[in-house]
């Protein structure tokens, strides 16, 4: 009897136990799935939104990167003015107080071939057979300036650069880097280029447009008048070709290979690392605010009204970034273009740093989740153990007032049959 009713509990709990636990696992396998189908939906969007917040910081930061690289091109162009200024201050200085100065032998500086970085004097036309005495005086005394002009040149070497002044009487006093061997025995007019023009009726500091320069460089000069006392007297300079204007203008404050141009305020490209495409210099001028192209127009457009920003444009077929930064002293704009693959590269590894933590989050938690599953078996299954001992308890306590009863009635049967047999 005790064995059948056992047997009959042992059944009922197993029975309970399985049923149960299979309800448990139903239901945690179910919410296991969607946990992790909510995660995977939760990592894809979150990782599109991660890949779009690094697109937009990595653009932000060309931008700031621009705009400081702007200021600190802007702040080369400054020292260049500043220079030209000084040389311009030096030349009014000696010209308007000749009696200050001890005139200087110009035959020396005129009369042997053109040396780099050595002064020398070239003579215009009209007075290169035949000087007066009152102009020769003049030039004698305006010689003084060739140790300012020595001064500056050398500041920049060894950047190829030209320092000089040319006199509104047709003589022309230059230090050089670039020249060597030419002979000074012919005429050298310098007071039709436009430098000279512009510096003279804008009457302040000018950086001429493009030019072809006697070596048949593309070339811009810094130019400023001078005066003898109130009255227009020359100009001064300093210039070179557009390669080394780049070199010390822009290369030095952009990485490296990193494309750029500067932009002045016509539109025209004046400064560029491009060769043959819509920002390379050319010497006729290309006004971008007029170009066919109407991203390219408008970039320009912004370009010349002094803003800030990053466009898109697409560049012979390629999508690149245009970041661009006003240069203050000068009125100009820089432009860095970033190819979109160094954008969308920034943007991808930032998704896959961001995806794989996920990874390995999740991977904790289904670490967790199974770790917590293997404890809450072992508790089912000690829950199980008390349950079948417990039962074994209340079993022996429910069978034996049974017994005990199954024990009098047999007692009682036996007394009986003895009787009988009496």
């Amino acid at each position: 009897m005790r064995k059948k009713i056992l047997t009959l509990l042992l059944v009922g709990l197993c029975a309970s136990f399985i049923i149960l636990s299979s309800v448990v696992i139903y239901f945690r396998s179910a919410m296991q799935d969607d946990l992790f189908r909510l995660g995977e939906d939760f990592g894809e969007k979150t990782s599109e939104y991660v890949w779009t917040q690094a697109r937009e910081q990595t653009m932000e930061a060309v931008e700031q990167l621009t705009i400081a690289r702007a200021a600190q091109t802007d702040s080369e162009m400054e020292k260049i003015k500043e220079d030209t200024e000084l040389v311009s201050r030096a030349m009014t200085r000696i010209i308007s107080n000749p009696n200050d100065y001890m005139p200087r032998d110009f035959y020396a500086l005129s009369s042997k071939e053109i040396a780099p970085n050595v002064p020398f004097i070239l003579f215009s036309e009209d007075i290169f057979y035949n000087r007066s005495r009152a102009l020769d005086e003049e030039i004698a005394i305006a010689t003084n300036i060739e140790d300012v002009l020595i001064d500056i040149h050398i500041s920049y070497v060894p950047s190829n650069n030209s320092c000089y002044v040319a006199s509104k009487n047709g003589y022309f006093i230059c230090v050089d880097t670039i020249v060597e061997g030419e002979s000074i025995s012919k005429p050298y007019d310098v007071r039709q280029r436009t430098w000279y023009k512009n510096a003279q009726q804008a009457n302040k500091v000018t950086f001429s447009q493009i030019y072809i320069d006697e070596n048949g460089d593309k070339a811009m000069t810094c130019a400023a008048p001078y005066y003898n006392g109130n009255e227009f007297a020359g100009v001064v300079g300093i210039g070179s070709d557009i390669t080394t204007w780049y070199n010390l203008l822009v290369k030095t404050v952009v990485s490296e290979g990193r494309s750029c141009f500067i932009l002045n305020k016509e539109g025209n490209v004046i400064l560029s690392s491009e060769d043959d495409s819509f920002f390379a210099v050319t010497v006729e001028g290309n006004d971008l605010t007029k170009s066919p192209n109407e991203k390219i127009a408008d970039l320009a457009k912004k370009m010349t009204a002094g803003k800030t920003g990053v466009d898109e444009i697409y560049s012979d077929s390629e999508l690149v970034y245009i970041s661009y930064a006003p240069m203050e002293t000068t009125g100009w704009s820089l432009g860095i273009l970033t190819p979109s693959s160094e954008v969308v590269e920034m943007a991808d590894k930032t998704q896959d740093y961001f995806l794989e933590q996920f990874k390995i989050l999740r991977g904790e938690i289904e670490n967790e989740y199974s770790r917590l599953s293997i404890i809450g078996a072992i508790f089912l299954l000690i829950t199980l153990a008390l349950l079948v001992t417990a039962s074994n308890r209340l079993t022996k306590k429910f069978i034996k007032p049974i017994n005990e009863l199954t024990g009098g009635v047999k007692e009682f049967q036996r007394a009986i049959s003895k009787k009988s047999l009496i």
